[in-house]
């Protein structure tokens, strides 16, 4: 089995998105910082229908690469250069769509400038540092603009931001990358490009678990937070028992006042008025009092109990029954005498 072969077979296994993000990859597609987002947000949404032929059907295999005639890269034009060596703005250049373009000037007359320029933006092995106008003001950032195709379709890149992913099909060469093969020491090595689809893939991961955690944790302090319940109160149990299944009924019922919650509220808060404004050794004192008047009701209908509770009574019955009995048996045995 092929590298292109197992990395599709492990590829169909993964989920809807990633195959998604898979497929933009192989087709040169770059990912936005705003697409972390939106991929986080669909994630919370129904999985939406896959494409004809399935999510990994524009992944071609290596050896079937497609017909790049209609979507050849081709540089048009440098334009609009600003802070840059000593290169006036409103001059361009220009290269032919076909054939070779031949630049040459006097020295000074900005060649090595513009060969900086592309050198950033293209694939090359030897890199040199752009500097600005030595007679400009040295705050003025870098700016200009490269204007290529892809194909029949027109774009331009920004020289002050990253280059656009096609431009990496373009390669740079002159001397001193001729140079730099020869004098400067390096190592050589290879890498599939199909390895390069993991390290997208992984990165795009971790773009959409940083967003899924601030999601989280917005969700987190947007969310309502339950008051501390006494513990063994009925609310407290209630809290307790919460679970994601729990009814809107279950929690109605149990957050439903009593009719007269809104007396008792009043009662509540004045008695708390009271005691706030009350001498603390005072009430206490008759918090005393009222327990020791407590105990003696207690203590009466405690003996009440011993004396009319269900036992005694039940016990007076079966003596008053057993009485009744002996009446009637003597009733009958007793003889007269005259």
């Amino acid at each position: 089995m092929s590298l292109y072969d197992e990395l599709m077979e492990w590829a169909e296994s993964r989920p809807w998105w990633q195959q998604r993000l898979l497929a933009q990859f192989a087709s040169g597609e770059r990912l936005s910082t705003d697409a972390y987002a939106e991929i986080a947000r669909s994630l919370l949404a129904p999985t939406p229908a896959a494409p004809h032929g399935g999510w990994l059907s524009r992944v071609r295999s290596p050896a079937a690469p497609a017909d790049t005639s209609n979507n050849q890269v081709v540089l048009n034009c440098l334009r609009e250069v600003r802070n840059v060596n000593r290169l006036r703005a409103d001059e361009r250049l220009t290269f032919g769509r076909h054939g070779v373009t031949v630049v040459f000037g006097f020295n000074g007359s900005g060649k090595s400038g513009y060969a900086r320029l592309i050198k950033q933006m293209v694939r090359t092995r030897h890199h040199e540092t752009i500097l600005p106008d030595v007679f400009g003001d040295v705050r003025q950032e870098r700016e200009g603009f490269l204007d290529y195709s892809v194909g029949d379709v027109s774009d331009e890149a920004d020289l002050a931001d990253a280059p656009p992913l096609p431009l990496g099909r373009v390669t740079f060469y002159d001397e001193k990358c001729g140079d730099a093969y020869l004098t400067t020491e390096s190592e050589i090595s290879y890498r599939p490009s199909a390895l390069t689809l993991l390290d997208d893939l992984y990165e795009a991961c971790e773009g959409v678990r940083r967003e899924l955690d601030r999601m989280l944790a917005e969700n987190d302090r947007a969310g309502v937070r339950l008051p501390a319940f006494e513990s063994g109160s009925p609310s407290a149990v209630f809290a307790d028992t919460l679970t994601w299944d729990t009814s809107d009924e279950q929690i109605e019922t149990a957050c439903r006042l009593p009719a007269d919650h809104a007396d008792e509220m009043v009662r509540l808060q004045t008695e708390e008025s009271r005691l706030r404004s009350t001498d603390p050794s005072k009430e206490q004192a008759r918090f005393r009092r009222v327990a020791a008047d407590v105990k003696t009701v207690v203590a009466h209908l405690m003996s009440l109990e011993d004396r009319l509770g269900a036992e005694s009574v039940a016990e007076l019955r079966s003596r008053q029954s057993a009485a009744q009995g002996l009446r009637g048996s003597a009733g009958v045995w007793v003889i007269v005498r005259r």
